[in-house]
């Protein structure tokens, strides 16, 4: 069995399938090529889901870390662009996530790594008992919480990553991005034209390349 997985979800009926259906071949490929599983659900993963946030990715997280060693949830608006890095390589802490400072400092759950151990199992498990949340930040708003306040405030429990391991345009700088994420667009359509904009790319010589690297090319993931 493999020690990690990478995580995604669309609620039934979502038109953020259609974000899916561009890169869903290519995570394949990653996946099988570092060896880990990938699992996509087009589903409610909780059926009396709240009106606000996505906590069913939660709900996939904690189960995952029940099974795996090393678990990546990436929200169906984000992708991997750089397919030369092992993702397990930022799962160094329980949880581990970017921190935009746009609007204020907010933890991007948009993308998180996580390491399973009894930690990070009671981090999710307390993230999901704060559901419903609060407007306008929902889950992402109750996260920030749990990191500031009580037993996880200390750095040794959720790692702030480098802004490559979650890059959204309008909010981050970064010459270098391995996941990109296109958080905050105003809905499905502008995110797919994002989409397009990097899969053009992808064909020219210049570009990340469809083709897989190399093994010796990948960053070692953590021991």
């Amino acid at each position: 069995m493999n020690d990690a997985v990478l995580l995604q979800n669309c609620f039934a009926g979502s038109e953020y399938i259609h974000l899916i259906e561009l890169v869903f071949s290519r995570h394949a490929r990653y996946c099988r090529f570092f060896k880990m599983d990938y699992r996509f659900e087009y589903s409610d993963i909780l059926p009396d889901k709240p009106a606000g946030g996505d906590w069913g990715k939660i709900k996939m997280i904690e189960r995952a870390l029940e099974e795996y060693k090393y678990v990546i949830w990436m929200d169906s608006d984000a992708f991997i662009w750089n397919l030369s890095f092992d993702l397990r390589a930022a799962c160094e802490k329980p949880a581990n996530v970017v921190l935009y400072d746009n609007p204020f400092l907010l933890p991007a759950v948009g993308v998180m790594y996580w390491r399973s151990c009894p930690e990070s199992k009671q981090m999710v498990q307390q993230w999901l008992a704060t559901m419903p949340g609060k407007a306008p930040w929902w889950e992402q708003g109750e996260f920030q919480d749990l990191m500031a306040a009580g037993q996880w405030r200390d750095e040794q429990w959720v790692g702030c990553l480098d802004t490559k391991w979650n890059h959204t345009d309008w909010i981050t700088q970064c010459e270098s991005p391995i996941v990109l994420g296109f958080h905050g667009y105003a809905g499905v359509v502008p995110r797919m034209e994002q989409f397009r904009r990097y899969i053009n790319a992808w064909a020219l010589p210049t570009g990340a390349g469809v083709a897989l690297p190399p093994l010796a090319m990948t960053t070692p993931a953590p021991k």
